[in-house]
């Protein structure tokens, strides 16, 4: 399945995990209808799409055109995607970082990561948890 043929601006960033050359973003696209599917791919109960993206084998990675040396790690609560896209090995993603503290929301500017790795891949997961969808 190419999943960037999937729309997931203002979809969320819920998890990162980068070890070593390896790296994992847990994400969810924004609410889409099932006439919107073109790919046999099993929505959530809130009508996302969610699972993990695996960038396998990372050669570099960049933060707002800027080579980045250090891991990637999640320090706010969630991402929101602004844009999404992958091309053979790269990945580009801009998102705006933010905090869900009592009465306060957070929001940061945009940043600009483009990764490029050997091997990019999706794994649906329709029951993965996302802490900011209230029940």
């Amino acid at each position: 399945m190419n999943i960037s043929n999937h729309d997931f601006h203002d979809g969320y960033i819920i998890d990162v995990q980068h070890r070593n050359n390896r790296l994992e973003i847990s994400m969810e696209s924004a609410q889409i209808s099932d006439d919107e599917l073109n790919d046999d791919i099993v929505l959530s109960n809130h009508h996302t799409i969610k699972g993990k993206l695996h960038l396998e084998e990372v050669e570099s990675i960049k933060i707002n055109n800027k080579e980045n040396l250090e891991t990637i790690t999640k320090k706010y609560d969630e991402g929101i995607i602004h844009s999404f896209d992958i091309k053979e090995n790269k990945l580009t993603l801009v998102l705006s970082w933010v905090n869900h503290t009592p009465n306060v929301y957070e929001e940061t500017d945009f940043f600009k990561y483009e990764i490029e790795a050997k091997k990019i891949w999706w794994e649906t997961i329709a029951d993965l948890y996302n802490p900011f969808w209230q029940e």
